[in-house]
């Protein structure tokens, strides 16, 4: 059996507080050079914040201007059944993330 050895490196997880894109991207450079990252800054343009980003097509959902929250006067059963029926047939393809644009 192979030993797993872990090497220690860091992870990039979530987003920066920056607004330059390129402040923010020599950090990354220069603090993880041996991992990929690629840095969000959701104090540049809404769209980079991960909810934004990752909650498309999740049933209710509302993005709109600098805001995103959950419509709850739809009835949202339906929807959200066939969201866990789709998980549990592995077809995540139906609930793709598009490409978003930014200012």
């Amino acid at each position: 059996m192979t030993r797993f050895e872990l090497s220690g490196l860091p992870t990039a997880v979530g987003s920066m507080p920056h607004i330059d894109p390129e402040e923010a991207c020599s950090l990354v450079a220069r603090f993880l050079p041996e991992i990929p990252a690629w840095p969000q800054l959701p104090k540049r343009a809404f769209p980079e914040n991960m909810y934004a980003q990752f909650s498309e097509g999740f049933p209710g959902v509302v993005v709109e201007d600098d805001r995103i929250y959950i419509d709850r006067a739809q009835d949202l059963d339906k929807p959200l059944e066939q969201l866990y029926d789709t998980y549990l047939k592995n077809k995540f393809k139906e609930y793709a993330i598009s490409p978003l644009c930014l200012p």
